[in-house]
């Protein structure tokens, strides 16, 4: 969990740096005001929830792989990176650009998260899985 926190204050570090780093200033002057303002909402929601992701994993770290609430975010951090691989080659085609490395750490940040979950739900049964309904 604590290799996975420090992943994720890097990630939310990069993330930080992507309207210098793709020139969101220059490349979305042509788009509407509403839609530039989304687009920058919804990437701060992001640095957000990776460092929320940072926090759990380096501080309440016991707590996500001993309770149920935790061991749910646990699974929704591994699905989050699951999802995250999946857009890569959807949405980037990395066949063009050869960015393979991306798909390689999303899957192995999803790998961090879902092998303490997987393990757990094999030494408890039923009892290991995160319970939907009250």
């Amino acid at each position: 969990m604590q290799i996975g926190g420090v992943l994720h204050i890097l990630m939310a570090a990069f993330h930080l740096s992507f309207p210098l780093l793709f020139r969101w200033g220059e490349d979305l002057s042509a788009v509407a005001s509403a839609n530039r303002a989304i687009v920058y909402t919804l990437h701060l929601a992001v640095v957000l929830v990776l460092s929320f992701f940072a926090f759990a994993s380096l501080v309440t770290w016991r707590e996500l792989t001993t309770t149920r609430l935790g061991r749910s975010l646990v699974l929704c951090i591994s699905l989050v990176w699951l999802l995250r691989a999946t857009t890569e080659i959807v949405y980037f085609h990395i066949g063009v650009d050869g960015a393979w490395w991306r798909v390689l750490l999303f899957l192995a940040l999803a790998g961090l998260y879902l092998v303490p979950f997987v393990m757990r739900v094999q030494r408890k049964g039923q009892n290991g899985l995160p319970r939907l309904a009250p």
